[in-house]
């Protein structure tokens, strides 16, 4: 009762911090300007989603902004669910660990011990090098093979034969690079052993326990209602949904929620025993990508921090844990990938009594100023400094691909090549890339470049429809 209490107090208009006790140490957990962050994001239309704070289990800030559904006129509500991209791998990791713990999966086990039909060097990475991206499996998304598939709500038997395919970058154990492949994979493994699919192994291991009523994963069971449709906010021009893009079911990503339920899950993980042993959970946070090593859950439970993000197109999502100010925060928005990582470095900026960054615009439309009022030059010459003045995601091709669409739809063709020719230089495996580079240097007549390209195109995915009618005009 005392926390409800706490939260409609926090909650009000006139509410301007709250002093929390926190053993001997006083708090104070400004929740004005929390609330004034959010409602500037909202005024310059970069954050439509739920947002939770709480400190030493007490709910501080709980608020939500913009709508579920923009052509609907449907609000968010706290009882939204959310997508969250790939925060999904934190379920999948702690189920491995369950699973381990329950002597069914071994760490040191192999793919190939667990499933048929990946190559030899493939079959030798162990789980434990799939859980901490050190298997040299990359992303399954930039295979021509996924980006054709149908429209259908994919799950991971859809994923497997994909990824079966795949090389790898590189000796298992010996580099680490985020893989949602990997994590596929590690869902198949979860499904093999116990003979059961991701969703009912979710559910036995994860929701049921901690009474997650709100989640569920796509393509698994029929669509919970409540689900915010996202929008593409990152792209220049009207705001759209994201329908035309896969939100897979794979282990990797397509678990859906509310902040409510996945404050569940965190506070179990993180604050009891009922998910892992404290043995299991040192390894959760222990990975090779991780920023912090810790020799004992001991001292993570003392000083430690955890802050996972997932995005995909329409989709934003982060949660933070910092065990020495007892404080958790939870962004999920439903907006354009990178809202909540750039609205969570300032909240916990405001938690923490640090400098506020202010906002800015999403990166795209920041680039699409830049090469528009400087010029192709200047954006090849200087694209990285501008990359980080634009606050963008160094990883992220999307925004690349939202600016050159809007300059292939205005027939700005000299700004666009100088575009996809940065975006082909950064991410020479993206084909969508090679094959707009192509077709805008046949816009110019010039088809000697067009070949070029299409065939670099055709290198990556040699059954790729466009890249061999593109090949074909360019004779």
């Amino acid at each position: 009762m005392k926390n409800k209490k706490l939260k409609l107090f926090f909650l009000s208009l006139g509410a301007i911090s709250a002093t929390i006790c926190h053993g001997q140490e006083m708090r104070l957990i400004p929740v004005s300007r929390i609330d004034s962050l959010f409602q500037k994001a909202v005024e310059m239309n970069i954050f439509s989603g739920n947002v939770l704070v709480v400190h030493n289990k007490g709910v501080v800030y709980e608020k939500s902004f913009g709508k579920a559904d923009y052509e609907k006129n449907i609000p968010n509500t706290a009882e939204t669910k959310f997508q969250l991209a790939s925060i999904t791998k934190d379920f999948t990791r702690v189920m491995i660990l369950q699973l381990a713990e329950q002597h069914k999966i071994s760490l040191a086990g192999t793919i190939g011990q667990y499933l048929p039909g990946f190559s030899e060097e493939v079959s030798k990475v162990t789980v434990g090098q799939l859980l901490d991206f050190s298997s040299g499996l990359g992303d399954y998304h930039t295979s021509s093979a996924f980006q054709q598939m149908d429209g259908k709500p994919l799950v991971i038997r859809d994923l497997l034969p994909v990824i079966r395919e795949e090389k790898l970058q590189f000796e298992p154990g010996t580099r680490v690079l985020y893989s949602n492949s990997g994590y596929v994979v590690l869902g198949a493994i979860i499904e093999k052993v116990t003979g059961k699919n991701y969703y009912e192994n979710l559910k036995e291991l994860i929701l049921s326990p901690l009474n997650m009523n709100n989640t569920a994963i796509n393509g698994y069971i029929p669509s919970l209602p409540g689900i915010a449709t996202g929008y593409m906010t990152n792209q220049i021009g009207p705001l759209l949904d994201n329908s035309r893009f896969h939100l897979a079911g794979g282990g990797d990503g397509g678990i859906y929620t509310t902040t409510h339920d996945l404050l569940a899950f965190i506070t179990s993980l993180f604050y009891d025993n009922r998910l892992l042993s404290d043995s299991s959970k040192l390894i959760f946070v222990s990975g090779k990508m991780s920023p912090g090593k810790f020799t004992s859950w001991a001292e993570f439970r003392n000083t430690g921090r955890y802050s996972p993000a997932g995005g995909a197109p329409g989709v934003s999502t982060l949660y933070t844990v910092n065990m020495k100010t007892q404080n958790i925060a939870i962004i999920l928005s439903n907006y354009d990938e990178g809202t909540a990582e750039e609205i969570g470095i300032r909240l916990s900026a405001i938690l923490n009594d640090k400098p506020l960054i202010p906002l800015h615009q999403p990166a795209s439309k920041y680039l699409y100023q830049i090469i528009k009022t400087k010029g192709g030059n200047y954006f090849r010459e200087n694209y990285r400094k501008e990359v980080e003045n634009a606050g963008m995601n160094p990883d992220d091709d999307m925004v690349l691909l939202n600016v050159g669409n809007k300059l292939s739809e205005e027939k700005d063709y000299d700004n666009a090549i100088d575009l996809y020719t940065i975006y082909t230089q950064e991410f020479p495996r993206i084909i969508i890339a090679w094959n707009e580079l192509g077709e805008l240097y046949l816009e110019k007549g010039d088809k000697q470049n067009a070949g070029k390209c299409f065939s670099a195109a055709l290198r990556l995915s040699p059954d790729n429809r466009r890249a061999k009618k593109g090949l074909e005009n360019s004779k």
